[in-house]
């Protein structure tokens, strides 16, 4: 039953055509289509897996990979966790993907600082701020922790201690980051607002939404094309790395939020040969060291 249902699901879609087709050469065999539901349960939600590991390869949900994911959750009744995980994926692929496409999201209520005439806020979060200093020849790090506010000219910093913003057109590099445990992204500025910030949820998102934004002021691409093209990864070194670890992650085995992560990160000069390429779980690529 395994063998005829993965025939037919080849290209990733099953029709309605094709599932009936499928569910009549199963009853030929003498199988009911619960038969086959409870044969390939596994192998379906893998294949779930894989689409969403590849949409997140490059920060886009293709209409394709959305159609792929849509017809199979259509045809099987899957487990509620994993419909519920599926979701919440598929929730922040849409809108990270609407941020790369220019599409940054407008906040009105509830706002923690005061707006400017005709300024938009797009991204209002609680992180912390870091910054490390010398002192008495040492390196010491301070950690706030504050709201974060982005509009479209302003990156706005708001704590009991620490207050500060900065033009956005004043940014002159913006990374993504992540200290072990959050992710977030580092600031390079010629004024106050050097440093790192982390998000408690929504990271990924946060990080783009930032960067998008710092695009749009400064009236360039949305997204750096350099920095897009040296980061991706063909779908033939994806797929030759999911097999070789099995879909799942390299480091603890899970087989659920996984992405594809550089062995050696591209701001380090690795590149996307299959070679540097492995499986990660979200928890053990948020972990993974930068230190080569």
């Amino acid at each position: 039953m395994r063998g005829i249902f993965f025939t037919v699901i080849e290209d990733g879609h099953i029709s309605d055509k094709e599932w009936a087709r499928l569910v009549r050469s199963i009853e030929l065999l003498g199988f009911s289509a619960n038969d086959l539901f409870r044969s390939v349960q596994p192998q379906i939600c893998q294949l779930i897996e894989h689409v969403l590991a590849d949409a997140k390869s490059d920060g886009l949900l293709s209409v394709q990979e959305n159609d792929v994911i849509a017809s199979l959750l259509k045809r099987f009744e899957l487990p509620w966790d994993f419909l519920q995980y599926v979701e919440a994926e598929l929730s922040e692929l849409r809108i990270i993907t609407q941020i790369c496409h220019g599409k940054l999201p407008s906040i009105t209520s509830g706002l923690r600082v005061e707006c400017r005439a005709g300024e938009v806020v797009h991204l209002q979060e609680i992180a912390h701020y870091q910054l490390a200093k010398q002192r008495r020849g040492e390196v010491v790090t301070e950690d706030h922790v504050g709201w974060l506010i982005v509009t479209d000219t302003r990156l706005i910093f708001v704590s009991e201690i620490k207050n500060f913003q900065v033009s956005l057109r004043s940014i002159i590099r913006c990374e993504a980051a992540h200290n072990g445990k959050h992710g977030g992204f580092e600031l390079s500025c010629g004024s106050m607002g050097s440093g790192y910030y982390y998000f408690t949820d929504s990271a990924k998102i946060g990080f783009i939404l930032v960067k998008t934004a710092i695009g749009r002021a400064n009236q360039t691409i949305v997204q750096d094309a350099s920095n897009a093209s040296s980061r991706y990864i063909s779908r033939d070194v994806r797929q030759r790395v999911w097999q070789r670890f099995g879909g799942r992650c390299a480091q603890c085995t899970a087989n659920s939020y996984l992405e594809f992560d550089h062995i050696i990160p591209v701001a380090k000069g690795g590149g996307n040969s299959e070679a540097n390429i492995q499986l990660l779980c979200r928890g053990c690529n948020l972990s993974k060291s930068d230190e080569i």
